[in-house]
């Protein structure tokens, strides 16, 4: 049985894909497009920008094999992780340090913020 998806707001799904390695490439006044490379080749999903909470067949479209590949399953571990944290923040590469661990036996990267002493991680391999 699959556990239905949650209703996020576009700006959450932005951080969580940035926390997974996605860059933004270009803003707009309704939309917004990320980038990653990965499988030989680069890879970009345009996010629209509303203020409402995203529809879920969109949030699957996003996920999806012809997009940015993350799946159901691996959104949910991390929308998870960010229900648990509290909040999600944006990694700034002179505000934290990130550090190679392993976490469930998968590799990991662990970042620290030196600011506010938050934790994030985000598998790696």
């Amino acid at each position: 049985m699959s556990v239905d998806l949650p209703a996020i707001n576009p700006k959450d799904l932005i951080k969580i894909f940035e926390n997974e390695g996605w860059q933004i490439q270009r803003r707009a006044n309704h939309d917004l497009a990320m980038s990653k490379y990965f499988n030989g080749k680069n890879h970009i999903t345009i996010i629209p920008m509303k203020d409402k909470s995203m529809p879920k067949r969109t949030l699957m479209a996003i996920l999806g094999i012809k997009q940015t590949q993350i799946g159901r399953e691996r959104f949910l571990e991390l929308y998870r992780m960010l229900k648990s944290i509290g909040f999600i923040f944006q990694l700034n590469n002179s505000e934290c340090e990130p550090i190679l661990v392993s976490i469930n036996f998968f590799p990991s990267i662990l970042y620290i913020s030196s600011k506010s002493g938050v934790i994030w991680h985000s598998r790696c391999c």
